[in-house]
Formats: C-alpha cells, sequence, structure tokens
C-alpha cells in the first residue's frame, strides 16, 4: 500500500470586519455537523457609482494585471518572515505549522476592499515593493494554479461571509472581483450561532473534515463580515514504502526526552540538500511529481527546530532550495508524525506592518463598503498527518537509530529525523512552500 500523507492548512479567517467597537471572535473549537454549503445574499448588495472617487484599486480595470518573478520572490520573502515571527509566539517544544499560501489568499480578498495607507500596508507586507496590482495578479494566479491538479487532491477555497443585516452596505464590485479572482463563494447568513455553524460547516467540507470549526459561538451580532480560506492537501508518494522500510525508531525530543516512533527509511533516495547550516532531502507526492516534502535537518544538533525556523530567511531558503543534488545515494528516515497548531495573527501582522487595518479609526476599507470596517481578528490553524497507511503493524521489525547509518564516504548522504527538524510541503515547479513547520517533539 502507498504512503499516504495528509495536509490541511487552514483555514485563515482573514478578517472579521465590524462597523463599531464590538468585536466578534473566532475559536477553534471542534464541531461535528454535517457541511452546508453557502447561500447568496438575498438582496442586491450596493450599486456604487463612485469606484473613481475611493482611494483602493480600481477593482473593474485590474483584468489585465500581470506580475514577474520579483512578485514571487516578494512573496516569498513574506511567507518566510511569517513563518519568522510565528515563533514568538510558540512555545519551545511546540510542533508547528503554517500555511503562508492560506494568509496571502484570505488577507488578498480582504486588501481588495482596502485603500490608501490600509490598502499600501497590507500590500507591503504581503509582496514588499510590488503594488496591489501585482499582488492580486500572483495571489489569483497561485490560487487557481493549487486547484488545477489533476495528479493528487489540492484544493484551496476561498469565502466571504456577510451578515445578513447589513448586506446591502457591501460594494457588488468587490464581490464581483473577489468570485472572479478568487473564485470566492458569498454567503449571507444571520450572525448568530446559526450562521455560525453554516460557516464552520463550510470550513469542516472544505478541509475534508481535518478542520471543523473556526468561527466562535461568540460571534456578535454587530459584525460585519468573515473572509476565510481554507487549503486541504492529500497526496500518496510518489514511491511506495514497503514492509521493510517501516522500522521501530527513537526520536530524541528537544526537552531531553525520547519517544518511540515509527520510523519509514529510504535506502535509494537521490534528492539531496545541503547547506553550512542544514541538510535534507525531498520526496515527491503523486504520479507527475508536481508537490514534494522537504525535510529540513538543522547541522547543529543542539539547537530546537524552532529556535532554527525563527532566523530562517527567504535568502536562506532559497540557498537550500538550490543546493539541491542527484550526485548521491541518500540514506535517509522519516518518523510518522501528526500535529495541530492554531495561532492568533494579529500582533504578527501588526508587527509586520499591517497596523491602520486593525484599528478602528485608521481603517479604510472604502473600496468594500460604506460602513467604517475593519479587521479584529485574525487566526491560523492547520492539520498535519504522516504515517504508512496500512502498514503500522508490520513496521515492528527491528530498531533503527541514527547510529546504525552506514554509508560510503563519496557516494552517500545519510539525513536521519531522529531529532527536531523543520519540514516543507513544496511546488515543485516554483519551489514555494504551501505548508512550512517544525516537529519537536513527538
Amino acid at each position: 500500500m502507498k504512503k499516504m500523507i495528509r495536509t490541511t492548512a487552514a483555514l485563515l479567517t482573514a478578517g472579521m470586519l465590524l462597523t463599531g467597537c464590538n468585536t466578534g471572535n473566532i475559536s477553534g473549537t471542534p464541531g461535528s455537523r454535517v457541511p452546508d454549503e453557502p447561500v447568496a445574499p438575498s438582496v442586491p448588495v450596493t450599486e456604487n457609482d463612485k469606484v473613481g472617487e475611493r482611494t483602493g484599486m480600481d477593482l473593474a480595470g485590474i483584468g489585465n494585471a500581470t506580475y514577474d518573478q520579483e512578485t514571487q520572490d516578494a512573496y516569498l520573502e513574506f511567507a518566510l518572515s511569517l513563518y519568522n515571527h510565528s515563533f514568538e509566539y510558540a512555545q519551545a517544544n511546540e510542533n508547528t505549522m503554517i500555511s503562508p499560501a492560506s494568509v496571502l489568499f484570505a488577507l488578498g480578498m480582504t486588501s481588495a476592499g482596502a485603500g490608501g495607507n490600509t490598502l499600501e500596508q497590507m500590500v507591503n507586507t504581503m509582496a514588499p515593493g510590488q503594488d496591489a496590482y501585482s499582488l492580486h495578479a500572483f495571489a489569483g494566479d497561485y490560487n487557481r494554479r493549487l486547484n488545477s491538479s489533476e495528479d493528487i487532491m489540492v484544493r484551496s477555497a476561498n469565502s466571504i461571509w456577510i451578515n445578513e443585516s447589513k448586506e446591502a452596505s457591501v460594494y457588488s464590485d468587490f464581490l464581483d472581483y473577489v468570485t472572479e479572482t478568487y473564485d470566492a463563494q458569498i454567503g449571507s447568513v444571520p450572525f448568530d450561532p446559526s450562521g455560525v455553524e453554516t460557516m464552520n460547516n463550510w470550513v469542516n467540507s472544505m478541509t475534508n473534515g481535518m478542520i471543523d470549526r473556526i468561527v466562535s459561538d461568540e460571534l456578535t451580532p454587530d459584525a460585519f463580515m468573515v473572509l476565510i480560506n481554507a487549503i486541504a492537501f492529500e497526496a500518496e508518494w510518489s514511491d511506495e514504502f514497503s514492509e521493510d522500510m517501516i522500522h521501530d525508531g527513537t526520536f530524541r525530543n528537544s526537552d531531553g526526552s525520547t519517544s518511540d516512533v515509527t520510523m519509514l527509511r529510504e535506502e535509494e533516495g537521490r534528492n539531496y540538500f545541503e547547506t553550512d547550516f542544514a541538510t535534507g532531502f525531498a520526496r515527491y507526492y503523486g504520479d507527475q511529481n508536481e508537490y514534494y516534502f522537504l525535510a529540513i535537518l538543522p547541522t547543529d544538533e543542539t539547537v530546537s527546530a524552532n529556535d532554527f525556523a525563527a532566523s530562517l530567511t527567504a535568502e536562506d531558503y532559497s540557498e537550500f532550495i538550490n543546493s539541491r543534488t542527484m550526485d548521491y545515494n541518500v540514506i535517509y528516515e522519516l518518523p510518522e508524525f501528526e500535529s495541530d497548531y492554531n495561532i492568533g495573527l494579529n500582533r504578527i501582522l501588526q508587527d509586520m506592518g499591517i497596523v491602520d487595518a486593525f484599528d478602528e479609526n485608521t481603517a479604510d476599507f472604502s473600496n468594500m463598503s460604506d460602513t467604517g470596517a475593519y479587521i479584529t481578528s485574525v487566526i491560523h490553524k492547520t492539520h498535519i498527518e504522516v504515517d504508512s497507511e496500512g502498514t503500522r503493524a508490520a513496521a515492528a521489525t527491528a530498531v533503527f537509530t541514527g547510529d546504525a547509518c552506514v554509508m560510503e564516504p563519496d557516494n552517500s548522504r545519510c539525513v536521519i529525523l531522529d531529532r527536531p527538524f523543520a519540514y516543507a510541503i513544496v511546488e515543485s515547479s516554483t519551489g514555494l512552500p504551501l505548508f512550512i513547520g517544525t516537529v519537536n517533539s513527538l
């Protein structure tokens, strides 16, 4: 049976935008209802003729916008910076994972409704040095590319949920734009427990049940809008792990303790990475190799994965990706693992430069609505499972540790993930990390 990895990044609720001082909340309390589909607004949204007087993008004229490699590089800088900042709020021995793409899409939809300094700060954070049109051209293309795979299951789903009591204040060209560019589903629901259930059911459905809840029951009736992205990834390894490649092993946790784990061993790998700060390997998914699992093992055995990842820059990541060589036979071991992670991004995004959007007095979302909207909460949740489906019981054939790696000096390289490491799920054509995380303890 082939090795299966299921990864879900979640559903960033990028903005709960309010018209007043009261705040609504977003939460991760589990839910279990069968998913519902979004419902269409019951009345037309505002047909506003004053597009030219707004300080945001010309949403009607953005269709021909393009982007280049500089825009993609700028996004990678944002992705790694977001990753770095997240460790300021992570526990020392905590396993982490974020999806920069999920954050990009949810904030991208939100920024389409922004203007003035609010728009400028959001764009300069998500794509430093680029303009809003290039950012949205890249984000729209990236979202479509994720949904174009015919080999494995990759889905990026976007939705906007409008408080049904305020739907007439939302500009129609804003909704038309996010529908066209981000393929967003638009829902109009009461902001009460029934509306919360509908939004959470959508998240549950779009993530194949791996993340079932993100909006809490404390969502206030005067809240304005919730924007959500959900990414689900599910794929088999390109090459299966046979039973003789599965062993019992020991993982050295970052707190000094050890854990018994199941190790997946490969002795004829070919994709090897090495820089001064790390070694690693790649293992592909599916028949067309559109994505791969990238292991990043710090050279310093004393450092925790979180401390290592907190200092990993976009330049470091690019250097590591570009160090790939096929010259060696790679012997590696990957532990089976599963983890969930959630983090509030308000402080992080403010530290990165998105300031005005969170302030009810300075936020400018005049390209979205004629109300005084601002962002109150940004929550990010992820889930990952790496296992050997159907072969776990047969894995107890030997006890194998890192000391047992024997190789010929010039022809082989060895990467044993029996201590804290970083990893990414990488899009092969661009090298962009769809998910990026750390394993500190098992």
